[in-house]
């Protein structure tokens, strides 16, 4: 139902579908910007009926006046939402290494916005089309995808928030560029 709802209301140029084709079910999550060093995250053993919308090319330019240039976020979303039967992920991926502390605002800014996005898309579902809110009653969770040190670190690790359901409580995994990420790690 859900799909079927956003293929009707979304541009389908947003929105992937992940086949599950037998074996290994895996979906690379990409960065496009191109100073960005990390540029794949793989995940694995991804359910066969999620829905990828790659929201951060999404141009609402016009729509607000606020620019990330100056510490508001209105017009910058999270790089990836993954939608499955009960749950929601809002991903944003950071070549950085000290993410989750040097862009923790950003991160924020643009979880936040990505939220009010899908929020948007729930009450268009509602009240113009009449039809029940496709996220109102999922899971939701926040997750800054970093690239990690080269070195291996032993004993430490930023992968500490527990509840990451709000956007400035976020779960931090660090990750190599075109490296695996079991699906499920998304949980915390």
């Amino acid at each position: 139902m859900a799909i079927n709802t956003l293929k009707l209301l979304l541009n389908a140029s947003i929105i992937e579908y992940h086949n599950d084709t037998g074996g290994l079910t895996k979906y690379s999550l990409r960065e496009t910007d191109k100073i960005a060093t990390l540029k794949t995250v793989n995940l694995v053993n991804v359910p066969s009926d999620s829905i990828f919308l790659q929201l951060d090319n999404i141009d609402t330019a016009t729509l607000f006046i606020g620019k990330k240039s100056n510490g508001l976020y209105e017009n910058t979303r999270c790089d990836y939402l993954i939608i499955e039967d009960d749950n929601i992920y809002f991903i944003e991926l950071k070549s950085h290494e000290n993410a989750p502390v040097k862009k923790k605002s950003e991160c924020i800014g643009k979880f936040s916005a990505s939220l009010c996005l899908i929020k948007y898309i729930d009450e268009v579902t509602s009240v113009v089309r009449k039809q029940t809110k496709i996220f109102e009653h999922k899971n939701i969770y926040y997750i800054l995808m970093y690239q990690n040190i080269p070195i291996d670190k032993t004993g430490t690790s930023l992968k500490s928030q527990k509840q990451h359901n709000c956007p400035d409580k976020f779960l931090a995994i660090p990750v190599a560029n075109n490296g695996d990420l079991y699906f499920r790690e998304l949980l915390g």
